[in-house]
């Protein structure tokens, strides 16, 4: 593991950015994109898209007869195989679709292993955090300088919104964390960066169009998170 470290952070109240060296842009921010390249790669997206949703549904359809618990020992070990197909052939789509987005967005492979982000977030400790009316965008990029990390925001996380929040002392995975939990949105480690997305709910707009585009499936659990930030599976 990693040793632990501490950094001392002059955030926005001085308006100036965590004291540290800024990695490498996880975008490229101010450039273009190139539309031709774009129009040229959507038919592929569109077609992997589909080939991701029919994958999904394939796995709901079988963890349904599964749970069932009226199958025979070798065609509950059938099920079990094939569900483990469509995983892998959805995570095979996944992979695709995430190569061509980042060829269009120009997006570098990240030099840092999932293994050494969970390090840093884990092992960093943060000291005289205070932010006053700062954007999420502000302090998603006055953590990413500090810890020398990337931080990519989905499309849905509103990056405007004002944040005030005050650490004596916290471990970068607590601040990242609190800072999510503010705007109900979560965090998650993948490719070499954190990526923050907005936390999907029964009853949203996203989760309801979700559900009128593909009716085969049945989602039948959800996770709802409890006071203690646990997540529990309930029946939907």
């Amino acid at each position: 593991m990693a040793p632990r470290k501490s950094l001392l952070v002059a955030a926005a109240l001085a308006g100036a950015a965590l004291a540290a060296s800024r990695p490498p842009a996880a975008h490229g921010e101010g450039e273009l994109l190139d539309y031709a390249l774009v129009q040229r790669t959507l038919p592929r997206l569109q077609e992997l898209g589909t080939e991701s949703s029919t994958h999904m549904q394939r796995m709901h359809e079988l963890v349904e007869v599964l749970e069932k618990g009226q199958q025979t020992t070798p065609e509950r070990k059938a099920t079990q195989t094939a569900i483990k197909a469509a995983v892998e052939s959805y995570m095979r789509t996944k992979e695709e679709m995430k190569t061509v987005l980042r060829k269009v967005l120009r997006i570098e492979a990240s030099p840092q292993t999932d293994r050494e982000i969970m390090d840093v977030l884990h092992n960093t400790e943060l000291n005289g955090i205070a932010w006053q009316d700062a954007s999420f965008r502000k302090c998603m990029k006055d953590l990413s300088g500090a810890l020398g990390i990337r931080i990519r925001m989905a499309y849905h996380v509103v990056q405007m919104n004002q944040v005030t929040m005050q650490f004596r002392s916290a471990q970068a995975s607590t601040v990242l964390g609190s800072l999510c939990n503010y705007f109900e949105l979560r965090y998650v480690i993948q490719d070499g960066e954190v990526v923050v997305f907005k936390k999907l709910t029964p009853n949203e707009e996203r989760f309801l169009e979700y559900e009128a585009k593909h009716p085969g499936v049945k989602l039948k659990y959800w996770e709802r998170e409890d006071a203690s930030g646990e997540y529990k599976k309930e029946t939907k």
